[in-house]
């Protein structure tokens, strides 16, 4: 079907595109190396590596299985974006909120584990939660933006465009985790549209994040 070979298109294209915009998060280092986001260079080569990680298993694993690899990217990636927004926020409040949403997501995802087979399923209770979250913890961080002199160079913001790209991200993939996992019994081509729109979603996370790198000026310590 010709709906399928284009999901199968822009899976593949999306592993070549992730290890892309690790390559150019590296380039541009020197932008962001005396600021927290640093961090985000080592999140995205590991993001690029587990893609090839979780294809791999996938592929050659007896029981095709590798929802283990995603399950451990969902908390970290959640974690880590979470601390993210922690630390460039001021607001007390919204740190406050954040650290709850830090705190919940791990223990979310910990009970989880322990009533759902983690090696063959998504945690996706715990991976929903934790999305609604991080999308109210980039309101925040837009909030706090808009009523502060930031506003006036959020263009050249590097945080401002990786912000953008996950609160679209997150925005999209409610619902499909949502699909994935109430509406499995779709019939093969509702299910190839909907990876089709997953995959539109990582191009644009992964676009936003190459625009933010090239496009930004350099942050000073934060």
């Amino acid at each position: 079907m010709e709906e399928l070979k284009i999901v199968t298109l822009l899976r593949e294209g999306s592993l070549y595109l992730g290890v892309l915009t690790a390559i150019i998060a590296t380039i541009t280092f020197h932008k962001y190396k005396n600021s927290f986001l640093k961090y985000i260079l080592y999140f995205l080569w590991y993001v690029a590596i587990n893609e090839f990680i979780g294809l791999i298993v996938k592929t050659y694993s007896e029981d095709r299985h590798n929802s283990i690899v995603y399950n451990i990217y969902g908390i970290v990636s959640l974690v880590f974006f979470l601390s993210i927004y922690r630390h460039f926020i001021q607001k007390k409040k919204f740190k406050k909120y954040i650290s709850f949403f830090i705190v919940s997501c791990v223990v979310l995802y910990i009970v989880s584990a322990f009533f759902i087979d983690y090696m063959k399923n998504i945690l996706t209770i715990a991976y929903l939660y934790g999305s609604i979250a991080l999308a109210i913890s980039i309101v925040f961080y837009f909030i706090e933006t808009l009523n502060s002199e930031r506003i006036l160079v959020i263009s050249k913001d590097i945080l401002f465009w990786i912000s953008i790209g996950l609160f679209i991200f997150q925005m999209g993939i409610i619902p499909f985790m949502i699909i994935r996992e109430y509406y499995i019994e779709f019939v093969l081509l509702e299910l190839n549209i909907i990876l089709l729109l997953y995959y539109v979603l990582i191009y644009v996370l992964n676009i936003c994040y190459i625009t933010g790198f090239i496009w930004g000026q350099k942050l000073l310590n934060e």
